[in-house]
């Protein structure tokens, strides 16, 4: 799948611009992708004589560790120590090397950033499950599966301010169409996401165009389990008449130690290694999340393994 996305991408990042058919027709190769994962109740947790086997699951790269939660609990609450269902759970999930998974961001992103990241990296992914000691000193508090849904569409107003200047358009939806983006995007649905939020969607950016003007990037930039560097980010130099802006230069402005005159870091988007010559622009506009943000993780070359 990583191979069809940059073979359709490579022609907006190096050339002609992609009209929206082509963005469309990327949109839906990321939607598809899908991080192969394996589940395992923490030894210290299990309360049968015999540990519970594995849970495989195929989680979407768009999607949340959310959407698995319930059947992940499932099927592990016999052999768990006892809890009060999904509401105000202590339930959280943690990738080798000991990382708590943030619950509010795409799996996807934490999937690059954690686990993908190193080339030693083995799939499916080996996830622990925990029902207790929540690391609230490392996690956002995650009392329902409402909390993630409400931090959501807060990103997504973020988001939509950063583009627009306003959140009119996403405030004047009636709450009907609000919940329909959030459960599409749960349950991987990529059709009724763009039904959902056809009045967001940006035009191709020309800059000879007034109309729907891009004010600033939504981009989120993630370095190892530290949290994610947000700045607004104009797409071009000097206003709308400089050059649109490349990955270097937003690397170089927002991390100037790991990204000097020479690159020293793995960039990825979408679990694709981006070159740093790369428009911002056309990531944007190609690789953007549900979210409306733009997710870049970065690693170290140097590291051995993050994980």
């Amino acid at each position: 799948m990583a191979a069809a996305v940059r073979s359709e991408a490579a022609t907006d990042a190096h050339g002609p611009r992609a009209n929206g058919g082509t963005v469309a027709a990327i949109e839906q190769k990321l939607w598809s992708g899908c991080i192969p994962v394996v589940f395992s109740l923490h030894a210290s947790e299990v309360t049968t004589l015999h540990a519970p086997r594995p849970f495989y699951a195929m989680i979407p790269r768009m999607s949340y560790l959310v959407a698995q939660t319930r059947e992940v609990v499932e099927y592990f609450r016999d052999a768990a120590p006892p809890f009060g269902g999904l509401q105000g759970a202590q339930i959280w999930f943690e990738a080798p090397g000991g990382t708590p998974l943030k619950w509010h961001l795409p799996f996807g992103v934490l999937w690059d950033t954690l686990g993908g990241a190193n080339e030693a990296s083995v799939l499916p992914w080996p996830i622990t499950v925990h029902f207790q000691s929540f690391p609230s000193e490392e996690l956002l508090p995650c009392e329902n599966e409402k909390s993630i849904e409400i931090h959501f569409m807060h990103s997504l107003k973020q988001a939509t301010f950063l583009r627009s200047g306003s959140t009119k358009v996403i405030m004047g939806m009636p709450e009907a169409q609000q919940s329909q983006i959030w459960t599409s995007v749960i349950k991987n649905d990529y059709q009724s996401y763009r039904e959902a939020t056809k009045e967001l969607q940006l035009e191709v950016n020309d800059r000879a165009s007034s109309s729907n003007p891009l004010r600033m990037l939504p981009i989120r930039v993630h370095v190892d389990k530290e949290p994610a560097i947000q700045m607004p980010i104009a797409p071009f130099s000097n206003g709308d008449e400089g050059q649109e802006k490349t990955l270097h230069d937003v690397l170089g402005y927002l991390l100037p130690d790991l990204f000097p005159s020479q690159i020293e870091c793995k960039v990825v988007v979408h679990g694709i290694p981006v070159p740093p010559e790369v428009s911002v622009l056309s990531l944007y506009r190609n690789f953007a999340y549900p979210d409306g943000f733009l997710y870049v993780s970065v690693v170290p070359r140097h590291q051995p393994n993050n994980v």
